[in-house]
């Protein structure tokens, strides 16, 4: 949970003054599968078959998911008033949930709500 200080305008054009976040929900997913390959060059014609081997470290594609509430102050959420959903709109269509890929070094480490709270002060609530 993190409360922005200062002025923010939400997505319906309200403007609030410390407003309350608190991840809904939050996973990562990474993957660092490696593997190696083999190809047989047999493109000089000439019967001279020079093997090729790579070998690949993993791509370390990773993932994150997550979803915001907020509120617009912490009186609001201690009274126990129901919180907004921060949307999403991707150019395309709105969703509730942000998704996220090739997040940086500075997220090692990280819990995923704490890569969300992260990824959410700095890059979504300007």
């Amino acid at each position: 949970m993190f409360t922005k200080v200062g002025t923010w305008t939400d997505p319906h054009g309200v403007t609030h003054t410390d407003a309350v976040f608190q991840m809904a929900h939050a996973n990562f997913s990474q993957d660092t599968s490696s593997g190696d390959s083999f190809i047989l060059d047999i493109s000089d014609g000439f019967g001279n078959m020079k093997p090729t081997e790579t070998t690949n470290q993993g791509d370390n594609n990773n993932g994150l998911n997550y979803k915001v509430y907020y509120w617009a102050s912490q009186t609001s959420k201690d009274n126990g008033d129901m919180p907004f959903t921060l949307m999403n709109h991707d150019g395309a269509a709105y969703s509730d949930s942000i998704h996220v890929t090739g997040l940086g070094a500075e997220y090692d480490g990280l819990t995923a709500e704490k890569k969300a709270d992260k990824h959410c002060q700095e890059i979504i609530i300007l």
